[in-house]
Formats: structure tokens, sequence, C-alpha cells
């Protein structure tokens, strides 16, 4: 019993679940669609019940300025599965309309919510004359660049035996202002008319189909009417970009960059500013830096709509530089200020051998410069001679030594003698150079080192400083 029950209630649901996915299929064709205000419009209508159970349809019509009827005044239907309803339907216009082009819309109710937009072209019945038949052909392309002008020619063939004067040529679209344009024109007896149309439509126009109304009119009103498509593409053009702002604060440069989308689609780019390595080097990290082949960018990554602009900025910060130029400045000074101004430098030679080869006498060479530009005042310079050694004052000539480099006074100790020279001054950039004998007093076999010379000098401000020489080895 619970297995019967269970089948009828899947039948039933199965039953109702079909009710609601309730199909029809409506299919208006057009008979005829061009009439005045005194004539009818005739279009076939068939009504096809797709579904697997009987439905019911109602027709009617929202528009209350036209009559939209079925020729057996049909208004509700019942069409079982799969059956269909053919009959013709009958439009026309209740109320005084101007010529044009009408949308007449017919709803398919009850167990379907279907509705089509039924064509309709309304001419003038007023007309004087009689009716002119002109044929229009349209040369224009299928797609336009939007950001460029665009050529529409119109051929008009007047099919009638009387000339055409005054015939207005109207092009007008809905959705594309820039299209609206006119002219009058006179089309000879059996002849034709060419009318050339120049647009520029809107660079930024959303790419998609619109459609283009061709229109005659004369006295007044439209007698004949023809549609177009056109397709606007998408442009994807590179961002432009432009210097708006610059100014400079405690040498810290900002600029402002104006950044523009020139196509007509929602559009992301990188935006690119050259640079020089400098500023990529000091920029404060406002903008991203790149580099790509050789040449170093402003970076900004955007994302813009059709016509869209944005404002990036970049911060190049040059008091590093100034502080590194500050810290040299003072880091030269300091050593002009500390470095030594006498330079000493000490030579030898070996004057006297014995039999044996052993060292016997040596000639010390000092040399003393003042290596800056300004004078130098009480320079005492003084050399150490080894305990293995005596200065030796009758090694050197006494007429041939110079009396403003001869030793002041040799002191002498019990780790050695010291000889002294004494000069009053040393002018920038000048140099003396003073020489003495040792002797030693055992002789020397091997290599020996010689002391440093030492030089004590006053410096401006009544400071003493003290410059040294080499060691010097010898043997």
């Amino acid at each position: 019993m619970r297995a019967v029950s269970f089948v009828f209630g899947l039948f039933l649901l199965i039953i109702l679940s079909a009710s609601a996915w309730a199909d029809t299929l409506v299919i208006p064709t057009m008979a005829v669609d061009h009439i005045t205000m005194a004539d009818k419009a005739y279009f076939t209508l068939n009504v096809t019940n797709t579904d697997i159970i009987e439905h019911q349809y109602v027709l009617s019509s929202s528009d209350l300025a036209w009559v939209v009827d079925t020729k057996d005044k049909v208004k509700k239907i019942t069409l079982g599965a799969g059956e269909s309803y053919l009959s013709e339907l009958e439009i026309y216009p209740v109320k005084e309309l101007p010529p044009g082009i009408y949308l007449v819309p017919l709803y398919v109710g009850g167990d379907a919510n279907e509705e089509v937009q039924l064509k309709v072209y309304l001419g003038s019945l007023t007309q004087p004359g009689y009716s002119p038949t002109v044929k229009v052909t349209v040369d224009m392309p299928a797609q336009v660049d939007p950001s460029a002008s665009v050529s529409i020619k119109v051929l008009l063939q007047n099919l009638n035996a009387l000339s055409l004067p005054g015939v207005k040529v109207k092009l007008s679209s809905e959705e594309l202002p820039e299209f609206t344009q006119s002219t009058v024109v006179d089309i000879p007896a059996l002849g034709t008319k060419e009318v050339e149309f120049s647009v520029t439509p809107n660079p930024h126009q959303q790419p998609k189909e619109y459609t283009l109304k061709f229109a005659l009119e004369r006295f007044g009103e439209d007698f004949k009417v023809v549609e177009k498509d056109l397709e606007v593409v998408t442009l994807l053009p590179p961002f432009s970009v432009s210097l708006v702002e610059e100014k400079w604060s405690y040498l810290k440069l900002f600029q402002g960059f104006e950044v523009k989308n020139g196509g007509n689609v929602l559009n992301t780019q990188e935006v690119k500013v050259p640079v020089s390595w400098m500023q990529a080097w000091l920029e404060t990290g406002v903008a991203e830096v790149k580099k790509e082949q050789g040449q170093r960018y402003f970076v900004w990554e955007i994302t813009l709509g059709p016509n869209g602009s944005a404002a990036v900025y970049s911060a190049v910060d040059y008091r590093f530089i100034v502080y590194v130029v500050i810290v040299l400045t003072l880091l030269i000074w300091f050593y002009m200020y500390a470095s030594c101004p006498l330079i000493i430098k000490k030579n030898a030679i070996i004057t006297k051998k014995d039999d044996e080869g052993a060292l016997s006498e040596i000639k010390i060479t000092l040399e003393v410069k003042n290596k800056s530009g300004k004078q130098v005042k009480d320079v005492n310079v003084a050399d150490v001679v080894p305990a293995y050694a005596v200065y030796h004052k009758g090694g050197v000539e006494a007429e041939e030594m110079d009396a403003s480099v001869r030793p002041q006074r040799v002191t002498h100790g019990k780790e050695g003698s010291q000889v002294i020279w004494s000069l009053a001054d040393l002018d920038g950039k000048e140099q003396r150079v003073m020489s003495y004998h040792l002797k030693a007093k055992l002789n020397i076999l091997g290599s020996i080192s010689l002391p440093r010379a030492t030089a004590e000098f006053m410096r401006k401000g009544g400071k003493k400083r003290k410059a040294y020489s080499n060691i010097f080895k010898l043997g």
C-alpha cells in the first residue's frame, strides 16, 4: 500500500512539475506593416504549446493607442500538448498619431508569459498630390571606430515619373546623438540622388550594436523610413600621461601627472614616465621604479573607465645629495685640519766598508717638505743616532755644507745621540735637505734599521705638532 502511495505521489509531482515548466512558442510574421491612419497592419500569429499538458492563453496589448485583434476575434485559446493556433492579427491606430515607426506590444498571458513587439510603419494620410515611391540604398560600414570619422552615403532612386523637390533626408539614432543630421535635396523624375553624411562619433561611445534610422520627409511628414544596424568596436589605446603640476619644497621635487583613458571600455594599464638614473635613485617610494632596456621609469598600475582620468604623483628628494656634500666637505676640512703639513723622508747609503765587507760609515739624508700652502714656523728636526754608531762630524766638508742646514746641536744619551736642526720657518711647498754621517763603533755585518726622524713645529694658535719619517732598512 505504501509503495502504491509513493508511486502515485511521484506521478503527481511529475505532472505538477511539468505544469510549472510549461513552454510556449509564439511566432509573429509580418504581412503588411506600412500603413496610414486609415489602414490596418496584418501579421500572421502562430502560438504553439510545446508542453506535455494542456494550457490556456489570453491575447492582449497594453498600448491604448492601438488595437490588436485576431481575425476571428478570439481572445482566449486552449491548446493541448503539442497543438498550435494559427491566425491573422489586425493592428490599427485608434488615436491620432504622427507618422513614424511604432513597436506595438502583444502579450500572450494565462499559463504563459510571452511578449513580442510588432513593428508598424505609420505613414501620412494627408500627403498631397500622389504617393511618392523612393528606393533607399544605404552604403555604410557595418563596424566603425569611434575615434575616426564615418562616411555614410544614401542613394535615393525616384521610381515615380514626377520629380520630388524639397525632400528632407534625415539621419538619426536614439543612442548616438552625433548621428543626428539632415539635408534637403531634389530628386528628379525616375532619377537618382546621392546624399553623404560625415559623422564624427563620440570616441568614448560604448562598444555594442546600435540602430540608425534614415527617414525621407516631405510636407512635414515622413513617407519613407529605413533602418540599418551599426556596431561600435572596442578601443584600447595606451593611456595618455601629461605633467600638470611641479613644485619644489626644501630641495624635494613633487610632480603631478594626469592619466587619461582615451578608449571606450574599462581598462587597466601600466603607466610609465621616463626618468634619469639619479631621479630613480632619489625617488622616495611614491612611485614604483623599473628599468627596461637601459631606461628607468616611474611606473603606476591604473584602472580607468571610458574617458576616465586619474592623478598620480612622484617625489624626488635631492636633500640626500646635499647631506652627502656637507659630510664630504666636513671630512675634507677635518682631514686638512688634522693632517700634518710636514713630510719627512729618510734615506741612507753606505759610504765605507772594511776589507771583510762590514759596514763602517753611513751617510744619512733627511728631506723635509712643507706640503701645505701656508708657512710653518719654529721647525726643529731631530734624528737618533743608534747606540752602535756615533755622529761623525768630519764626514761632511764644512765648506760644502749650507749653514742653514747644519745641525744646531748634537746631544748624547745612554740609548744613543740626537742630531738636531732648527729652522726659523718653512714656506708653503718649500723643501730642505739635511745630511750627516754615522761611524760604526764596531764593524756591522748584515742589515740594520735606522730609527724614525722627527720634526716638531708650531701651528697657528701656538699649538705644537710633530711629524715622523719612515724607518729605513740598510744592508
